[in-house]
């Protein structure tokens, strides 16, 4: 399951994709925001990560 998470780095906030699998974790940048079409990239993401 693809998760948004939220850092803190600094000031800023920055946004990843997270994906969990047994003892792997593998993880997207976004950005400073969520982009509008979150439900596409994640469902893309989850693809990748299927496929490795």
């Amino acid at each position: 399951m693809v998760s948004v998470a939220r850092r803190k780095k600094g000031s800023g906030h920055y946004y990843y994709l997270v994906y969990h699998s047994g003892k792997n974790q593998y993880e997207r940048y976004l950005g400073r925001r969520v982009p509008a079409d979150i439900d596409s990239v994640k469902k893309k993401f989850e693809e990748e990560m299927y496929l490795k």
